[in-house]
């Protein structure tokens, strides 16, 4: 049976503005499973996905006093913060090399060779962005590394949304001209 969530998550937010620890141990069981679930999906770790509930859960608890929802529920609220923590994660593994274990794809049911035409097509890639001007660049990073909306992208760089829509089409098209994948 599922927990009615219509007002009682705001409800239960406005309980753990005060310190409400059994506020927050209801929305924690109320939506541990999902949040959790979410993050094996967008990580296909279940260790890093134990890692990103918690994160998740522990800012949830910091930020009570701030937090408002969107609706009744807290889960999207979860849900974004969840992708943005798993977005951290994944950056974090490419830091530090962890791209190329190819553990982190086998279970995904990628080959051996697969994972080497992958391999050679992330060192192009890489090769042709680091020619483009500084600010391609910038929105390459920010749109397809670390998954910033055009408008969240053209805020931090104080360009146009269309200027960073517009690079971006451009610079699609240039890097599929360039890289030949099988």
């Amino acid at each position: 049976m599922r927990e009615e969530t219509t007002e009682s998550d705001v409800a239960l937010l406005d309980d753990m503005a005060g310190g409400s620890r059994e506020a927050f141990s209801t929305l924690y069981r109320r939506h541990a499973s999902a949040v959790y679930r979410y993050a094996v999906a967008r990580l296909r770790s279940e260790d890093d996905a134990e890692d990103v509930l918690q994160t998740v859960f522990f800012a949830f608890w910091k930020k009570r006093a701030t937090t408002h929802f969107v609706g009744a529920s807290a889960l999207p609220w979860l849900l974004v913060a969840t992708r943005l923590e798993c977005n951290n994660v994944l950056r974090a593994a490419i830091r530090r090399g962890e791209r190329d274990r190819p553990s982190l794809y086998v279970d995904a049911g990628f080959s051996t060779e697969r994972l080497a035409e992958a391999r050679l097509v992330l060192e192009d890639v890489a090769r042709a962005v680091s020619r483009l001007p500084e600010l391609d660049q910038q929105i390459f990073r920010l749109c397809l590394v670390e998954d910033l909306t055009y408008a969240a992208a053209a805020a931090e760089l104080d360009v146009q949304v269309g200027s960073v829509r517009n690079r971006l089409s451009r610079l699609r098209r240039l890097l599929g001209s360039r890289l030949e994948v099988g």
